[in-house]
């Protein structure tokens, strides 16, 4: 992982900065699910994953700069930001995880309806 140029204090902003992103990414995935949207999720999956992979090259890059530095992370003005944001993202996440969930559960639950049904009419 080359860090070459990066300041600490960059690589933390930079770190925000994609984890704001990720947030937004999530607020309009929660959004689509509770209005039962679901044509957007595939392609917010594929963002999603793009995402986690580009925040954990952020997270190694800070790792190493920090680690080079023997540095406090909680002395740096933005790493307060960075674990508000991480710990949105996670709330977020398991809601929309709960809101899936709840979804399955009612399809499955349409699903058993008209099996019954054809059953009965057989």
């Amino acid at each position: 992982m080359t860090v070459s140029g990066l300041s600490l204090d960059q690589a933390i902003a930079a770190e925000a900065a994609l984890l704001k992103d990720f947030v937004r990414l999530l607020e309009t995935e929660q959004a689509h699910l509770i209005a039962g949207e679901t044509d957007p999720l595939l392609a917010l999956s594929e963002q999603k994953t793009r995402f986690a992979d580009q925040l954990n090259d952020a997270s190694e890059r800070r790792e190493t700069l920090a680690e080079a530095k023997s540095a406090d992370l909680n002395t740096y003005p933005g790493w307060a930001e960075i674990l508000r944001l991480a710990e949105q993202a996670k709330n977020i996440n398991a809601l929309n995880g709960k809101l899936i969930g709840q979804r399955l559960a009612n399809n499955q639950q349409a699903l058993q309806v008209l099996m019954s049904a054809t059953e009965r009419s057989s």
